[in-house]
């Protein structure tokens, strides 16, 4: 399966979806979340099984350590693995830390 994995973007996009619905309560959570940090999000019930890939420019000081802290002060009683809430950051967000933005930076970027 890792093979696979490496070269089939569908096959990793089908694997994320179905562990994001197994994850719904973890999904809404962190989707409330990024959105109370004004991410740039689709809707909660998007398909992000058909998009083409994950956006390489991540927010400026949006690290996964930020919103891990952020995650555990506003659902204290969660006992969530932070690599959990990191994937379903990325799956939700659409986006991998490869390059690091200002909202504003992003914006000029996309429109250029």
């Amino acid at each position: 399966m890792a093979r696979t994995f490496e070269k089939s973007p569908a096959f990793v996009a089908a694997i994320l979806s179905a562990w994001a619905k197994i994850n719904s309560s973890l999904g809404m959570q962190i989707f409330e979340l990024l959105s109370n940090r004004n991410w740039d999000l689709l809707p909660i019930d998007a398909d992000r099984s058909k998009l083409p890939g994950f956006l390489p420019i991540w927010p400026e000081g949006e690290g996964f350590e930020d919103v891990y802290e952020a995650y555990i002060q506003l659902y204290p009683e969660a006992n969530i693995d932070k690599d959990d809430v990191s994937l379903m950051v990325v799956w939700l967000g659409g986006r991998l830390p490869y390059q690091f933005s200002k909202p504003e930076e992003e914006v000029t970027q996309h429109s250029a």
